[in-house]
């Protein structure tokens, strides 16, 4: 997506209905949560079962904005990449790891948050390296996550292991119709007189 000449989705990939992506900035493709209720996201046409996911991503800034980058089956298998907005700018920043298995979200006990420099302002790459027998996330090629597949096909702790489209986008955790957990999860309420907020 890093190139000025890219005005639409390439072929391979979804827009969400209603969603706005822009792909004329030089950062690559942005993502802009521009008022209430927006969710500029995007997945591919295309499944993936094993293999390495890389994305080059800057965060957006925005207490309750969550950008994502996400595997997801149709069976709701899940691995995850995801930002909150409201404090992970600077040295200090975190990223959250996270994986689920048939959308059992079970005692949320999963997820990490590891440090990653300054989110938001500068670009990392995130990847997977997703195998049969274990799925790694690595920072800019250093890995701070193994989960070894545990053979488990019912409860909690299933390994993710269904065919998988990626996900990219923004949605917003603050929003003042969301429940409490979420809105703690993701940093508080927006202000969404701050908007806009963008990821690239």
């Amino acid at each position: 997506f890093r190139s000025t000449q890219q005005s639409t989705p390439p072929s391979d990939w979804i827009l969400a209905d209603f969603a706005k992506v822009g792909y004329a900035s030089p950062n690559g493709a942005n993502f802009t949560f521009a008022q209430r209720y927006d969710a500029p996201y995007i997945w591919t046409r295309f499944y993936v079962l094993f293999g390495r996911i890389e994305v080059v991503l800057q965060a957006a800034p925005g207490a309750g904005i969550i950008t994502s980058a996400v595997m997801l089956s149709d069976d709701l298998d899940e691995i995850d990449w995801e930002w909150s907005g409201n404090n992970f700018a600077g040295s200090s920043g975190k990223v959250q790891t996270n994986y689920f298995g048939k959308g059992i979200a079970g005692y949320y006990d999963r997820g990490t948050q590891p440090a990653v420099s300054d989110p938001q302002d500068q670009f990392h790459t995130y990847a997977l390296d997703w195998q049969p027998d274990s799925l790694t996330w690595s920072i800019d090629g250093t890995n701070i996550r193994t989960l070894k597949n545990s053979y488990q096909t019912t409860g909690e702790y299933q390994f993710p292991q269904t065919p998988s489209r990626l996900h990219l986008g923004l949605w917003c955790s603050g929003d003042p119709s969301t429940n409490g957990a979420t809105v703690q999860w993701g940093g508080g309420y927006t202000n969404f007189s701050q908007a806009p907020f963008t990821a690239y």
